[in-house]
């Protein structure tokens, strides 16, 4: 997969594809590639969609090891399957879950609440922590997936002092 990200990525000098391990976060940011391409005296947005899930430990230190190594005014994007308890939704996620555990890269189903707490050092954006198939759009009011998206600002008002 690595070789493959860095030769569709070959023209494109913005942007980098390193080898790590989320679960080893400070790997990742001492990586010299890494403190080459992004200068972390600036704001700078951790992207996070669809990988949290994968982690069984709850992954409240890998958000914070990223929040520790930013300055105000960056930003942090997350997604995340939930499991709020709700009925099909809750049938079908657990099913999903239950097929994962006999892979290599098992599920962890969380709370709102739980993913929630991640964003404490962060100010969230509006419309705050949702169903991501609401996130930026009006929607129809189904959720069609049990998926939570938020993104928040380090520093700068409640939840992001």
């Amino acid at each position: 997969m690595l070789v493959h990200a860095r030769a569709l990525l070959a023209d494109s000098p913005r942007t980098i594809v390193v080898e790590g391990d989320l679960r080893e976060p400070d790997k990742i940011l001492a990586d010299a590639q890494v403190r080459v391409h992004l200068d972390f005296a600036q704001p700078v947005a951790v992207v996070m969609c669809a990988i949290l899930h994968f982690i069984e430990r709850d992954p409240v230190w890998i958000v914070r090891t990223f929040a520790d190594a930013l300055v105000p005014g960056s930003a942090l994007l997350v997604s995340h399957v939930v499991d709020d308890g709700d009925g099909v939704v809750s049938a079908a996620t657990r099913r999903g879950a239950e097929i994962y555990s006999e892979t290599t890269a098992p599920f962890v189903l969380r709370s709102r609440e739980q993913v929630g707490a991640w964003f404490a050092e962060f100010r969230l954006v509006e419309p705050g922590l949702v169903d991501a198939d609401l996130w930026r759009r009006a929607g129809n009011g189904k959720t069609t997936a049990p998926i939570v998206a938020g993104v928040g600002i380090l520093g700068g008002g409640p939840g992001g002092e």
